[in-house]
């Protein structure tokens, strides 16, 4: 089978760099799983606009050794490519015309998804390469490019509803962009509105849809997509971590509070909630026992988190070169990003399944994957009280800990490891090639 692949990121082994995400992780072992399967794969990778507009010498390093892999790679487009002439007065005309847009239902496709200026280049490139079927890997840009595409299957791996961070963060404004975010807000739902419109029209043109977040299935198919299926995320297989922790009353206790980068929505939300909902309720429930809370991730925190983020019981670690040790270092692992109102599924719950951690979640978050079933994989609360009682639980009572811990460890072997996913895709692939 011949695969062309569209991306937004490039593909890499190891997420022991800065600035490396779970895409580009998750995107290397699906590649590299097709290929070993005897499939020939073509990689497009069309960087949004958060790229700088050139590639640094480690990322040319990196296609050149998929080159030598046998795969085929297209030269990369920048957002250079298909953001040419946006001046200053440009992007006030596209904002006001995003506004009426609403009013007079007339969306055009381009001042959302700008990359779909490159579709008659990357169709030329597709039909060159001859594909059986497209594959778009969490990539907005890939799935604007190949839009009107149909001489072959086009199915997408999508991770957020591309308009969802933002509308998250028009609800929490106050939060987002301080006292002034008002501002924002009058004219940002109708854009909003306009943005779902547009991803719509997008969506609805792929031969099918794998969701990362199990909530999301239902969105789509409510909204004229039919061919929807939840896949959830995946990760590498880090080894079950073996915890051999001492009575919690005898030593410190290490809670991981969060991971990612500060400054994103979900990150936002967790921490927000961490910090003013089960921080207080902790310093009750942990009386007598010696604890601290861990923040890792790069970035500068938005405005409204900036002003509750300092505790001394809190640790702002910043960027950490060896994740996996800080991890494994841990009692548990908290995953409190789905607290607010936006609501996805992260690479990071089964990250920590795949290394064996004691998970705790928002109850929001059971909504998010079909395999995480409280008391069984994971511990999960509503309120910060009884996130806290959850901390305490399992920072005390180490049979229950263990019991997390293996139960998350069986649900990565059993569901979410990348060879499990790559060939429910590859399944997926086989069978729209033989109905069209």
């Amino acid at each position: 089978m011949r695969i062309f692949v569209l991306s937004s990121d490039i593909p890499h082994i190891s997420h022991h760099t800065n600035g490396i995400s779970a895409i580009n992780i998750q995107l290397n072992e699906f590649l590299k799983i097709f290929l070993q399967a005897g499939h020939t794969v073509c990689l497009q990778v069309i960087f949004n606009n958060y790229h700088p507009n050139q590639l640094t010498d480690f990322e040319q390093r990196r296609l050149e050794e998929l080159k030598s892999e046998q795969f085929h790679v297209e030269p990369v487009f920048f957002a250079k490519d298909y953001n040419q002439n946006q001046n200053w007065r440009r992007r006030l005309a596209k904002h006001i015309k995003n506004i009426f847009g609403v009013l007079f239902k007339r969306i055009c496709l381009t001042d959302f998804y700008p990359s779909v200026s490159l579709k008659k280049e990357v169709t030329s490139r597709i039909q060159a390469f001859q594909p059986d079927a497209l594959f778009i890997f969490g990539s907005p840009e890939g799935v604007a490019a190949s839009d009107g595409y149909h001489s072959a299957p086009k199915i997408a791996y999508q991770g957020d509803i591309d308009f969802d961070p933002g509308k998250a963060r028009l609800i929490d404004y106050k939060l987002f962009y301080g006292p002034l975010g008002w501002l924002m807000v009058m004219t940002g739902w109708r854009r909003i509105r306009s943005f779902e419109q547009a991803h719509l029209l997008l969506m609805k043109d792929l031969s099918k849809i794998f969701t990362a977040t199990a909530a999301h299935v239902a969105y789509y198919k409510t909204n004229g997509c039919q061919n929807v299926e939840e896949l959830g995320p995946t990760w590498i297989d880090e080894g079950m971590t073996i915890s051999n922790k001492s009575k919690a009353h005898k030593r410190k206790i290490k809670i991981i509070g969060h991971i990612g980068h500060l400054r994103v929505t979900g990150s936002t939300l967790g921490m927000y909630f961490l910090l003013t909902q089960v921080m207080p309720e902790l310093e009750k429930i942990m009386k007598g026992l010696d604890y601290e809370v861990h923040i890792i991730g790069a970035g500068k925190p938005y405005p409204g988190l900036e002003k509750v983020i300092r505790h001394p019981r809190v640790y702002l670690r910043g960027w950490v070169a060896d994740l996996d040790q800080e991890l494994r270092s841990g009692d548990v692992f908290l995953l409190l990003n789905n607290a607010g109102s936006y609501l996805a599924a992260y690479s990071r719950t089964v990250m920590a399944w795949s290394m064996g951690l004691c998970l705790i979640v928002h109850r929001n978050s059971l909504r998010t994957l079909s395999d995480m079933k409280e008391g069984l994989n994971v511990l999960a609360g509503d309120t910060g009280e009884e996130i806290a009682r959850a901390i305490y639980s399992a920072v005390t009572d180490g049979m229950l800990n263990q019991h997390i811990r293996q139960n998350g460890r069986q649900t990565y072997e059993q569901h979410h490891t990348p060879r499990i996913l790559a060939e429910r895709v590859m399944d997926s692939f086989r069978m729209s090639i033989s109905q069209s």
